[in-house]
């Protein structure tokens, strides 16, 4: 067995009929991008340590691309073990590089400002709003539906997410949608506030009138979020018009994931509980939350314990 022949095999055998797609397609791109090129034509049974710690060193980025890749192989090796391929797992001793804290970006209030002013007259204002009121991941805002929004009850459901689909065979990649969340609580309902419902109201009337005025008969299964052609929005485009927004806002540095962390920040700003915060942003648990969101809660604290201030009087 070459090593390579072997974690192909780990990965469409045994791993691609349990994998979400989306998780599928970076475990394919990782092993025919970062791995078979560096240990693909070694002999299984010749693999060492060395050769594992040269190849994830080799591949540079962040500490995430080095976890993934090393997660592919280890695990593809660890099934070795138990089938008595190799007597023991060679990533055992590998060495992990240490994890550079980026800074988060998150718009500022008077950024907020300028960017909301900026998507006046914009076709996708209220999906940008969307996005900035919820949290939602980019994916996740794609594929809505007005079957999943409950104007009334002010509720959002997340059940689904738009993901690029790569088919190597024909070297294209391609937009789908995924009826299921990776996780449990990544499917979920989201509370939204009373003013992005007015946003969403206005924008479905305006949806109504459009397939009235085309002909069509209204479906609460139409997308919330359709280009200018009718169909479903495309990730890249849309990522282009929010660059040009930003440009226009004179905005730098910000991304579409800024949104969702501004809007996590502006719930920790109004004291939202850290447990609603978690469950609206499909977070697996509290500590995922904390752990993203450290900075913001030590700010939180120090203004809490200034709270003391009466009574810190009697030591002064």
């Amino acid at each position: 067995f070459k090593t390579g022949d072997w974690i192909d095999t780990w990965i469409e055998k045994h791993k691609a009929p349990t994998l979400a797609p989306a998780t599928l397609t970076s475990y394919r791109n990782n092993f025919r991008i970062h791995i078979k090129p560096y240990v693909g034509e070694i002999p299984l049974k010749k693999l060492n340590t060395y050769n594992i710690q040269r190849m994830l060193d080799s591949i540079g980025g962040s500490l995430s691309t080095f976890v993934k890749n090393y997660n592919i192989i280890h695990g593809a090796l660890e099934r070795a073990v138990e089938l008595g391929v190799i007597s023991r797992n060679p990533c055992k001793g590998v060495n992990f590089p240490k994890e550079e804290k980026k800074e988060m970006r998150v718009l500022t209030k008077e950024e907020q400002k300028r960017f909301i002013m900026a998507l006046d007259g914009e076709y996708y204002r209220a999906m940008f709003l969307t996005y900035l009121y919820t949290g939602m991941r980019m994916g996740e805002g794609i594929p809505l539906q007005w079957q999943d929004i409950d104007l009334n009850k002010r509720t959002l459901k997340v059940n689904k997410k738009a993901i690029v689909a790569h088919d190597y065979n024909k070297h294209e990649a391609v937009q789908v949608v995924q009826d299921f969340c990776k996780t449990k609580s990544s499917k979920r309902t989201i509370a939204i506030t009373a003013g992005l419902v007015s946003v969403l109201k206005e924008h479905k009337e305006a949806m109504m009138k459009l397939a009235e005025d085309m002909g069509e008969e209204w479906s609460e299964e139409s997308l919330v979020f359709k280009n200018s052609r009718g169909n479903m929005v495309y990730g890249r485009n849309l990522q282009e018009v929010l660059y040009r927004i930003y440009d226009k806002a004179e905005i730098e540095g910000a991304t579409m994931h800024t949104l969702r962390h501004t809007y996590a920040t502006r719930c920790f700003e109004a004291d939202v509980d850290i447990k609603a915060l978690s469950e609206q942003l499909g977070h697996k648990d509290v500590q995922t939350t904390y752990d993203i969101y450290v900075h913001l809660l030590e700010d939180t604290k120090v203004k809490e314990i200034d709270k003391l201030g009466e009574i810190d009087k009697f030591i002064a």
